[in-house]
């Protein structure tokens, strides 16, 4: 935040808010979740705290956070950290690591909101897993894929009620779970890491999206790669209805971006081919942090070579993968190609 809240915010000399897990407005005012503050002296991190600025104040003033005004802060009265937030209707739902809570505004300027705990058992572990709803939140932790309305919350996911124990927490796993509501499709999507899935090549990046059909009330899986998930209004798409549509947008590890479209048969291209050697039959493929496992399959398109001969082996054709390292892998071809220099784009 730089210099954000420097007049003193807490009536220490030279303390102000360095940054914070979650920012969001609420009730005409910016509210700053699981806080680290500079107290004068040193970094302090207050894993439970929420912060707001002054009502109807520009929250990048160096006055906006003072608790002389009317900004302040609310502890909540656990020891958990606040991993996310959402809205729902007029409130506000604070999801902690392992419970739920609701937050209100008042209307009243020297006690602006009011704080009550929804659930003590159920919460998230990932600051993108909430998902919003019309009438719910849902929330994908540790203990279940659970829906609050803001009185009570209860899990959704009892026909697949193991899946949330099959997420790694090595690597911080459990942080990199990303969920998103397809308005367009009517389902909602979580990119997570499955332990189950994992292979020596693997061990890091979310390899599977839960998909949930939420009129039918139904599950499933798809194996793939896609470390974030997102909205974008759509300028050109296969049909007219889809046009200016808020469509979801997903991005892997490698920084690809694709759109998520039920309309599109076929996986977009989202590794690029850094190198590739050939012995005999056997060719060599470079693709940073592919995340692939063996026995996946691959489509190869765009390369470019000295002379033809892989263009001619390996474009438009889908290939087996063996896996050799976290950014190499293999395939074999029905004949060796013979000698070429790799000249770049393959995808």
């Amino acid at each position: 935040f730089g210099t954000v809240g420097t007049t003193d915010i807490d009536g220490a000399a030279g303390s102000f808010i360095k940054t914070c897990k979650v920012i969001t407005s609420f009730g005409k005012r910016l509210l700053l979740l699981n806080t680290t503050e500079y107290n004068g002296a040193s970094d302090e991190t207050f894993i439970n705290r929420i912060r707001y600025s002054n009502i109807d104040a520009d929250p990048s003033t160096a006055t906006a956070w003072l608790i002389a005004s009317s900004a302040g802060y609310i502890d909540l009265p656990t020891n958990e950290s606040i991993i996310s937030a959402a809205y729902l209707k007029d409130i506000l739902i604070i999801e902690c690591e392992r419970s739920t809570w609701r937050l209100s505004v008042t209307g009243n300027t020297l006690q602006p909101f009011i704080l009550a705990q929804i659930d003590s058992v159920l919460g998230v572990e990932s600051v993108n897993s909430m998902v919003v709803f019309d009438r719910a939140v849902l929330g994908f932790g540790s203990s279940g894929i659970h829906a609050t309305d803001g009185q009570t919350v209860a899990r959704v996911d009892e026909k697949i009620p193991d899946t949330v124990f099959d997420i790694t927490n090595s690597n911080s796993g459990h942080r990199r779970v990303d969920g998103i509501r397809d308005l367009f499709s009517e389902m909602a999507y979580w990119a997570y890491n499955s332990e189950s899935e994992q292979t020596t090549y693997n061990l890091i990046w979310p390899n599977r999206v839960l998909v949930y059909d939420y009129l039918q009330r139904t599950w499933a899986y798809n194996d793939d790669s896609i470390s974030a998930l997102g909205y974008f209004w759509r300028q050109q798409a296969q049909s007219s209805r889809e046009l200016r549509f808020k469509t979801v947008i997903g991005g892997n590890q490698e920084g690809w971006t694709f759109l998520i479209d039920i309309d599109v048969p076929r996986n977009s291209s989202s590794l690029q081919i850094t190198n590739l050697s050939v012995a005999s039959s056997t060719v060599t493929i470079t693709a940073i942090d592919h995340n692939l496992t063996n026995g996946s399959y691959v489509y190869i398109n765009n390369v470019q070579d000295s002379n033809a001969t892989l263009q001619t082996a390996l474009n438009d054709t889908i290939f087996a993968v063996t896996t050799t390292t976290t950014s190499a892998f293999t395939i074999t071809l029905s004949s060796a190609p013979g000698a070429s220099t790799y000249l770049g784009g393959g995808t």
